[in-house]
């Protein structure tokens, strides 16, 4: 066995794990279905990375590609010891099943959430409301879809307002016209969504201040967490998170130099990650507002895990925590090993 030690972001406490060598039967679960890259760790080479780094760590690790409903079943028949889930969901024929769900219905142990929680990643409203009632902030915000709302004195929240998809991950549907100062604008954007998304869209008060990221792993009954903050280029007299410039990767991620910042979205990423229950891992995003008021803004818990771009394993290397190789191995060791 090998034993690695980690200092933890916001303390000199050292956490301690092992990398168990020897496991058997582990099956790495992979959906060859591009159009479902938003609900995944990433490409199809990004998870067969993942499972060339775990045949080096165990001895039984087996790479299966589902394409159907009778592939699953397969799985099933193999009763492994763990899956690893690349992806939340699969589609067939229209019909979606959740991965997480459908082994835990075959007492098969997985990687990652449970179904329950994970909706709270496709369901930014549900993931709000969740985290408020634990007493994390967040920013104001209502849902609309087009013609419900019939002039400007009707809206719930004052402009300036930023509206996105409920559902949607790695900023689509967001642009610069996501920013918005006028109810024309407001129509606007919120018909072009909902005509792409076919579902209420999410009306927020802008939040103007600096953006995080916080990824977390649990292990052992603590948490091994690695905020950074994102530095977006600016635009037209803003920064926003768009989907071309995660697409390009222009923005800059970085370690949180102030102490107290970095405490302070620490603790609203933890609060966070135990109000929605996440097992195992995930990474929570913050943002302050102009008086450096720091809100929840949403959760992913099946984090991108492209090598040096994704942020969730690119966090852990930027504070010094841990190299692309030790998250991979961690995450699935830690879902090996709960109850």
């Amino acid at each position: 066995m090998v034993l690695i030690s980690l200092i933890k972001i916001d303390s000199a406490d050292v956490v301690n794990y092992q990398l168990i060598e020897e496991m058997p039967n582990i099956e790495v679960v992979i959906i060859p279905d591009e159009c479902l890259k938003n609900t995944s760790f990433g490409t199809k080479e990004t998870c067969e990375g993942i499972y060339d780094i775990l045949v080096t760590k165990y001895k039984n690790v087996k790479i299966t590609y589902c394409v159907s409903e009778d592939d699953l079943r397969e799985v099933v028949k193999r009763m492994p010891d763990l899956v690893v889930l690349t992806n939340k969901i699969m589609l067939i024929e229209g019909k979606e099943i959740w991965l997480s769900g459908y082994f835990a219905s075959h007492n098969i142990k997985f990687t990652g959430s449970s179904e329950e929680v994970l909706q709270c990643d496709l369901n930014k409203v549900l993931s709000k409301e969740k985290v408020a009632a634990y007493g994390v902030e967040t920013a104001r915000f209502f849902t609309a879809i087009p013609g419900e709302y019939k002039s400007l004195d009707d809206l719930p929240i004052p402009f300036p307002l930023f509206i996105k998809p409920i559902d949607s991950a790695n900023s689509h549907g967001i642009d610069a016209n996501s920013f918005v100062l006028s109810f024309a604008g407001f129509q606007s954007k919120v018909k072009e969504l909902y005509e792409t998304y076919k579902s209420p869209i999410l009306v927020e008060e802008y939040l103007s201040g600096r953006e995080f990221t916080v990824s977390i792993i649990k292990s052992h009954q603590q948490l091994i967490i690695a905020p950074i903050e994102i530095i977006i280029p600016l635009e037209n007299n803003l920064r926003i998170l768009s989907c071309k410039v995660k697409g390009d990767n222009s923005e800059i991620l970085k370690r949180i130099s102030d102490d107290e910042v970095r405490k302070k979205v620490s603790n609203i990423a933890r609060i966070s990650f135990e109000a929605l229950g996440v097992q195992d891992f995930g990474r929570i995003d913050v943002k302050m507002d102009l008086h450096e008021r720091c809100c929840f803004l949403e959760a992913n818990l099946t984090p991108g895990m492209t090598r040096n771009s994704s942020y969730f394993p690119t966090s852990y290397k930027i504070c010094e925590l841990l190299e692309y190789d030790e998250v991979i191995s961690l995450m699935v060791q830690t879902a090996s090993e709960r109850q």
